[in-house]
């Protein structure tokens, strides 16, 4: 209640279920959450009369993003909980994302009350105002955080864009959205997968990237859970590649930076993605660049000893790091691990061998035959540098890409791959010289290929030049020439970086510090800024779809 005046509402308790009336309903906020707490933007606060286990006191509420506390007033500060906790001096708090939140209004005579109702699987907190100007301005911003009801009232649900997506259309607007559904039995028979699904919305709720897709609104019935993300067309990745898709180095760096980038950020934030597989990474097909969306978030938080049985049998076991068969729980290195075998997955990509023919197979199926051959490396390395001893450059994958490649399907996770020496691999850097070489192809108003035919642009990897600067001092002048040769029709502006410097001496000084150097960051202009988009032929109309929800 924001005033006093609202005294009048608890002479009616027909209102409200006696249990709610009686009790409480919000989780005592720990002491190492707190700090998390103080990093959260405050959205909106007020000093409100609450009724508290059967008293009235007075109380401060501050909303935050997915979260609403409640303070008792004693210096009007929000202040770090004692490690002993009371009913008087604890904070409490709603995990928005857990409650659904239906309006509310009392009327007696001239009285009027403004309300909402915050239910939960615990039970239902009531939050009343006397002024509806106000009650609107929290309703408003809390409602973007909860789940709301009535979705099939509110959208057309339209195609089927890939399991468990849909598009849809508000019917008042008719804005276009992306809905992901599921059904209610599914959580009944999976505790495991209702906390998953759960925490992927409360984690983008709270945290906002260009490659997460972007969470507008959760609606529930007595059968389903939808979940409103902004209108996004694309393909999955296994998919694209099923159908016959070609891609080149550029891309799939791209791809694989741009995955990295997402990951980084989540580490930041202390999550990880935990499914990171060909079917969870999307590829905008509508934008003029190349753009990549990670979906199906997994996190979960274990304890030590927890059972790691929903993950072992939820995940595609070969993108499962080594660890996780040992009880070691998910993090971030084992997201770089799987990461490894998404890279993996499309530098040896076996069209045959992934074919889905029938309906009935689907992804998980298939990829049972999905392993990881280590001497598959192995031999295209030797393949590199036999190609170098005759003097051919033919090879699809770079001594770079494959080094990044074995690293990050390191089986010891002491000795994997770490998220900062990935972003900073210099298979990025020979990739980005390659990605400026199509912007003056650009400039000079040459069509730029998609990506399906997109040209093959073979330039020095590391190794490679490596291997000309210690036959340069074998062989002299022949040498020299050979490696001119290769260099002649580059740009001359671009004397810094790995690919188009002409002075060994100075490349040595350049590899050396981004090989080395923790402090070298790759340029802000990140990868996926700069890739051609894929072009694909226009598939037919689909017909609307049939699906009945009721």
């Amino acid at each position: 209640m924001n005033d006093e005046n609202l005294n009048w509402i608890l002479k009616y308790p027909n209102e409200f279920s006696r249990e709610d009336f009686e009790s409480q309903h919000m989780h005592v906020l720990k002491q190492e959450q707190f700090g998390q707490l103080k990093e959260s933007d405050e959205i909106l606060n007020a000093q409100l009369y609450t009724f508290w286990n059967g008293t009235l006191e007075y109380s401060k509420f501050i909303l935050m993003p997915n979260l609403l506390i409640k303070v008792t007033i004693q210096n009007g500060l929000l202040q770090i909980p004692q490690s002993q906790f009371n009913q008087s001096g604890a904070t409490y708090y709603l995990s928005l994302s857990e409650c659904t939140i239906t309006q509310k209004m009392i009327q007696h005579r001239s009285q009027q009350a403004f309300g909402m109702l915050l239910t939960n699987s615990i039970g239902t907190t009531y939050l009343f105002f006397s002024n509806f100007v106000t009650f609107r301005t929290w309703y408003k911003q809390m409602k973007q955080f909860c789940k709301l009801t009535g979705f099939l009232d509110k959208y057309k649900l339209g195609d089927k864009l890939l399991p468990g997506f849909y598009t849809c259309t508000k019917k008042t607007k008719k804005t276009q959205y992306t809905v992901q559904i599921y059904k209610s039995d599914d959580f009944e028979q999976c505790q495991e997968l209702e906390d998953a699904v759960y925490n992927e919305i409360q984690i983008l709720r709270s945290i906002k990237h260009q490659s997460l897709l972007e969470l507008k609104r959760v609606y529930e019935n007595n059968k389903y859970l939808f979940i409103v993300y902004e209108y996004y067309k694309g393909e999955t990745l296994f998919n694209l590649l099923n159908s016959n898709l070609q891609l080149h180095e550029v891309q799939i760096a791209s791809i694989i930076y741009q995955i990295l980038q997402v990951v980084k950020f989540l580490n930041q934030h202390q999550f990880y993605h935990g499914s990171i597989n060909p079917q969870n990474v999307l590829i905008n097909t509508q934008h003029q660049m190349l753009q990549i969306t990670l979906i199906n978030l997994s996190f979960k938080e274990y304890k030590v000893n927890d059972k790691l049985d929903w993950i072992l049998n939820r995940a595609v076991e070969s993108f499962l790091a080594p660890e996780i068969f040992e009880g070691i729980a998910p993090n971030i290195s084992t997201d770089i691990y799987a990461l490894g075998c998404v890279l993996y997955f499309m530098t040896y990509y076996d069209s045959k061998k992934y074919e889905i023919k029938n309906e009935d197979k689907d992804f998980y199926n298939v990829m049972d035959n999905f392993e990881i051959q280590k001497n598959r490396i192995d031999e295209s390395e030797q393949q590199l540098k036999v190609g170098f001893q005759q003097n051919q450059q033919k090879s699809k994958v770079s001594s770079s890409q494959l080094d990044l490649l074995r690293k990050m399907l390191e089986t010891d996770a002491n000795k994997r791959l770490t998220i900062k020496e990935a972003t900073k691999h210099h298979w990025f850097v020979n990739v980005k010289s390659k990605i400026k070489s199509l912007k003056v192809e650009r400039k000079r108003k040459k069509p730029l290929p998609s990506l399906r035919t997109i040209i093959e642009l073979r330039e020095m990897s590391e190794m490679d030049v490596r291997m000309t600067i210690i036959q340069q001092q074998q062989s002299g002048l022949n040498a020299l020439n050979h490696m001119n040769s290769k260099l002649q029709s580059t740009p001359s502006n671009t004397k810094r970086t790995l690919i188009y410097t002409q002075q060994p001496s100075k490349l040595i000084q350049y590899v050396a510090k981004n090989e080395f150097d923790d402090d070298y960051e790759i340029p802000d202009e990140e990868l996926y800024l700069e890739v051609p988009v894929i072009r694909r032929k226009r598939e037919p109309k689909k017909r609307p779809s049939n699906i009945k929800l009721l």
